[in-house]
C-alpha cells in the first residue's frame, strides 16, 4: 500500500493505510480509548523553529488519522468509532469535528482531501469490501463508482472539484487512472504499454502525477489537462524498484520517492521543466516524501529501520537539507513516531502519531509566527 491507502508498488509499510494496518495487528482491546483528547503542545524542530502541535481525535475512536487539509484550515480524516468500523470527519477551523459515512458503506468511509471550497474526496468500503469513491459538498454526500470497475479509490481533488484517482477495470486485471469533474462526467486514462497506471495526486491546473508499471519495472508520470503524458525517471535510480511521484503542486512541481539499486527510499522533487533535486531526511534509513504545497514545501516521513522503522516527519524545500520534526507525544519505538499526510499553502501540516501506547492521534502542525 501507499499513501492514503491505495493500491501501491513498493515493498516496505510507507503509508497511512499500511502503517494503520500494522498497527491495527498489534493493538491490544485494553489500550482503546473512549475519550475525546485535544492538545496544544510547543515543541521546536531540528532548524529551531517553534511549532505547535494539536492532537485530533474522534470522540471514543479507537484510532484517528488526518489525511487532508485545504488553505482555510478545515481538516479531513478517518477515525475507528466502533469495532473495526472506520468512518470519515471534517473538522472545522473552531475545532468542531464531525464525522461523515456514506449509506451504502459497511466496512469503513475514508475522506482522504479537502479542496478550498470545503468539498470532500474519498472512498467508501461496502459488504464485499470493494472500494467505491464519494464526494461531499455542503451537506451532500454522492457516491459514484468508474462505470464497470471492480473498485474506485479517489485520492485527490482539486480547486475546480475534479476528483483524481485510481480504478479496477473489471475486464481485466490492471489498474488505471480517472479523473471526475464537478457535474459527475468521468474520464479514464493509462499511460501507452503500461500494465499498472496509478494516480497519486492532482493540482489546480488538472495535471496528475503518479506510477507507471510496464515491463522494465516502476516509474513516474505526469499527465496534463489535455492527456499529454511525460513519463520519467529520477537519475540514479533503479527500475526494478522504481520512482514514485506522490504529490504535484500547481506550478507543475512533483515530489516523490525513488529506490535505488540496494533497495534504500530517498526523495525527489522534479520542475515542470525536467530538474531533478534529490534529497534524504537527515539521520534516515528511508526517505518517503508525500505532500507539496504552490511554495515548492515537501513534507513526508523518515524511517529507520534499525529502530524498528521508528518515523518521524519533515519538510524541505528547493535544494536545502530536510527539517525534521515530532510531535511531542509520539511514541520513540517499535513502529511508532511521527507521520505526516499533507501540508496546506500556508505550510500547516496534517498526519498522525502512535503515542507510548501505541494509540494512533491525528496532528496538525503550525510554525508559530514570528519565531
Amino acid at each position: 500500500m501507499s499513501t492514503h491507502g491505495r493500491p501501491g508498488s513498493f515493498g516496505i509499510e510507507t503509508s497511512v493505510g499500511a502503517a494503520l494496518q500494522l498497527y491495527l495487528a498489534s493493538m491490544q482491546p485494553s489500550i482503546r480509548t473512549t475519550n475525546i483528547c485535544v492538545a496544544l503542545i510547543a515543541a521546536t524542530t531540528a532548524a529551531g523553529k517553534a511549532s505547535e502541535f494539536t492532537t485530533i481525535d474522534c470522540p471514543g475512536a479507537a484510532f484517528t488519522i488526518a489525511s487532508g487539509i485545504n488553505t482555510s484550515g478545515q481538516i479531513v480524516g478517518y477515525c475507528e468509532v466502533s469495532n473495526e468500523v472506520t468512518t470519515a470527519f471534517l473538522r472545522l477551523p473552531n475545532g468542531a469535528l464531525k464525522t461523515l459515512s456514506a449509506e451504502n458503506a459497511v466496512r469503513g468511509t475514508y475522506a482522504v482531501d479537502i479542496n478550498d471550497a470545503g468539498v470532500i474526496a474519498g472512498s467508501y468500503v461496502d459488504s464485499l469490501y470493494q472500494f467505491h469513491g464519494f464526494t461531499y459538498s455542503g451537506s451532500t454526500l454522492t457516491e459514484f463508482d468508474v462505470p464497470g470497475a471492480r473498485y474506485t479509490n479517489p485520492v485527490g481533488i482539486n480547486s475546480s472539484g475534479v476528483v483524481a484517482g485510481t480504478f479496477g477495470a473489471s475486464s481485466e486485471p490492471y489498474n488505471r487512472g480517472f479523473l471526475r469533474d464537478a457535474t459527475g462526467n468521468i474520464t479514464t486514462f493509462y499511460v501507452p504499454n503500461s500494465m499498472t497506471t496509478q494516480v497519486n495526486g492532482i493540482n489546480d491546473a488538472g495535471e496528475v502525477a503518479g506510477l507507471l508499471v510496464d515491463s522494465t519495472g516502476y516509474h513516474g508520470y505526469v499527465r496534463d489537462a489535455f492527456g499529454n503524458i511525460t513519463v520519467f525517471d529520477v537519475p540514479g535510480s533503479d527500475p526494478r524498484f522504481g520512482t514514485e511521484p506522490e504529490g504535484i503542486n500547481s506550478s507543475g512541481q512533483v515530489t516523490g520517492v525513488w529506490q535505488d539499486s540496494t533497495n534504500v527510499y530517498h526523495g525527489f522533487t522534479r520542475q515542470a521543466s525536467g530538474e531533478f533535486t534529490t534529497f534524504d531526511a537527515p539521520g534516515s534509513t528511508h526517505t518517503i516524501p508525500y505532500s507539496i504545497n504552490d511554495s515548492g514545501e515537501v513534507t513526508g516521513n523518515g524511517y529507520i529501520t534499525e529502530n524498528n522503522n521508528l518515523g518521524y516527519s519533515f519538510t524541505q524545500s528547493g535544494a536545502s537539507v530536510p527539517s525534521e520534526f515530532e510531535d511531542p507525544l509520539a511514541g520513540r519505538d517499535q513502529e511508532h513516531g511521527t507521520f505526516a499526510t499533507k501540508i496546506n499553502a500556508e505550510g500547516r501540516i496534517v498526519g498522525w502519531y502512535t503515542d507510548s501506547v501505541g494509540m494512533a492521534h491525528g496532528f496538525v502542525r503550525d510554525v508559530l509566527p514570528g519565531k
